[in-house]
């Protein structure tokens, strides 16, 4: 018996849990077809089988989850419609685009381990606009989704690591509030930006042997006074902005048939899933059109696509939202959602930008006529007041921050910016660019600047290119930036 059990394990060859194991929720086989697997059995190109070794997987027997419907379901008995309805009667910010992200989430939850990408959703609003009745623990979502979600209020990023394991069940957090736990809260809003892409994550464990461990689950969360989020984490969620319920709303909707809802729906994305495919690649062209990066396009079409999906043409005609028969078609989304119009979207601009902004409203630690300036309105006072600025006079204020000035107002200035300064590190030093020891990384994203914009090199005379000139008494190699290339850069 032992040597048998050598010889399997030796044939069997080395393995690891986080590439090998599949626990419950959605997958995806090596030819992309669709693995449900619903805790005690599987559902393998619609067929049900055991778990245990398919392919190149293990699929190990868990507590029972979601169980898509015995039968195809019937347009007319299509619960997203209903869910639709439902979700109008809460007063979103932005109305019925809103209520499809919802709707769509719902979908990136059923699914979750078969997606590219998993965006997830951040609700915020005032108490009384519903948060809890749609989100919480006995909200509209859990009841849709049930046992296959797992609910929480106050949860740590190690515990959901344990709990979730090898799962890609959603995940529900209720009251993440900014003013409780702020590190913990961005700990586990890092976690969803990781679990967006599904990048594995190493972390220490007993007998001092790492552990690896790729979320690949969506998140929703919700709360009154939100932690502060990152641009970088932003590109991966949407926030859902709740407003006061209206009088006429409902405010605890309920679902018919509420147990047979989630199974009708993973019904439905189980026998459409080929035609998910090619919804996500059509509003992913939709956004791009409108003028959205691979973010932008990959959260806000990945959500629509599930949502259309889920709806079908029916649906849509039936709710009046944009179908194939509507002026516009589906391209309607990509006007209702340009850019610029996004919340999720603000503050997501370039490296070498927001470094070179950081650099123009850094403080100048010198008192001038009775207060302290930033580089900006030291640089601003030229124009505004140029009886009383001279140049000479700015630029010494600026030496103060390890900052210089070449050129004239007339032909354009050029703000210098030394490669090295730990008086410009330390001004830095609560951004992810600063550091005591002057070797911040704010030259390595200026580096990456348009060069009309952030030149690597001057002219120091004979028409001699170098980038070693005099700042502060001292000469340092530096970049240079056009602030008139600037100014009409950001007006582009």
């Amino acid at each position: 018996m032992r040597r048998d059990l050598y010889a399997a394990c030796r044939a069997r060859g080395a393995w690891a849990m986080s590439d090998t194991v599949r626990g419950r929720g959605a997958w995806r086989d090596l030819e992309g077809n669709l693995i449900l697997h619903c805790g005690d059995h599987l559902y393998l190109n619609g067929e049900v089988e055991d778990t245990g070794e398919h392919g190149d997987y293990i699929y190990p027997r868990r507590p029972p989850s979601l169980v898509p419907w015995g039968a195809p379901v019937d347009p007319s008995e299509n619960p997203a419609t209903e869910i639709m309805q439902l979700l109008r009667t809460w007063n979103f910010s932005r109305g019925d685009t809103d209520a499809m992200f919802i709707l769509g989430w719902i979908g990136v939850a059923m699914l979750g381990g078969a997606l590219d990408w998993r965006p997830s959703i951040f609700a915020v609003g005032d108490a009384g606009t519903g948060k809890s009745e749609l989100f919480g623990r006995h909200g509209l979502l859990r009841a849709v989704i049930g046992r296959m979600m797992i609910s929480t209020t106050n949860a740590s990023e190690a515990g959901l690591y344990q709990l979730v394991g090898h799962d890609s069940l959603p995940i529900a957090i209720d009251e993440l509030e900014g003013d409780d736990g702020h590190d913990q809260a961005q700990k586990i809003i890092k976690m969803a930006r990781d679990a967006a892409s599904g990048s594995v994550r190493i972390r220490g464990g007993q007998n001092h042997k790492g552990v690896d461990f790729q979320a690949q689950s969506t998140f929703s969360f919700s709360g009154i006074n939100p932690p502060p989020i990152p641009p970088a984490n932003l590109t991966r969620l949407i926030i859902i902005e709740m407003l006061p319920l209206l009088p006429s709303s409902n405010k605890s909707p309920v679902l018919r048939a509420a147990e047979t809802v989630g199974p009708r729906l993973l019904r439905i994305l189980m026998d459409r899933w080929d035609e998910l495919k090619d919804r996500l690649e059509e509003y992913y062209a939709i956004l791009r059109e409108a003028g959205h990066g691979s973010r932008g396009q990959k959260t806000f079409g990945t959500f629509l696509a599930m949502a259309h999906t889920m709806l079908g043409q029916e649906g849509l005609e039936e709710l009046g939202l944009p179908n194939e028969n509507t002026e516009g078609g589906y391209a309607i989304w990509g006007k209702s959602l340009a850019p610029h119009m996004l919340p999720e979207l603000e503050g997501v601009e370039p490296e070498w930008k927001r470094v070179l902004d950081l650099i123009l409203t850094s403080v100048i630690d010198v008192h001038t006529g009775g207060g302290k300036r930033t580089v900006a309105q030291e640089l601003q006072r030229l124009k505004v007041d140029p009886e009383n600025t001279t140049l000479a006079g700015v630029r010494e204020r600026l030496n103060a921050i390890d900052l210089s000035l070449r050129g004239t107002v007339e032909s354009g200035l050029v703000l210098v910016v030394p490669n090295q300064s730990q008086i410009l590190g330390k001004a830095l030093i609560d951004t992810p660019y600063g550091d005591r020891g002057g070797n911040g990384s704010w030259k390595w994203a200026l580096r990456r600047a348009p060069a009309e914009i952030v030149a690597k090199t001057v002219d120091i005379g004979d028409g001699k290119m170098d980038n070693r000139v005099t700042v502060a008494g001292a000469q340092r190699r530096c970049l240079f930036v056009n602030l008139r290339e600037y100014k009409e850069w950001l007006t582009k």
